[in-house]
């Protein structure tokens, strides 16, 4: 759920979170802050629920 900030004007040590969609400081206490907000859970939880690609008949390998 974590990855390096996309945005070319972010900052080096920004990190993103892909479920949120939102740029954060990539300390270890922002990251776990952030990971318990009902907002994150909301939309981690919406992921994971989400079907794998193959059950579509696309094989990925």
């Amino acid at each position: 759920w974590i990855a390096k900030n996309p945005d070319p004007n972010a900052l080096s040590q920004e990190a993103y979170c892909k479920f949120c969609k939102i740029g954060l400081r990539a300390h270890k206490t922002d990251l776990l802050s952030h990971a318990k907000t009902i907002k994150h859970r909301r939309f981690a939880e919406s992921f994971n629920r989400q079907r794998p690609i193959s059950n579509f008949g696309i094989n990925v390998t």
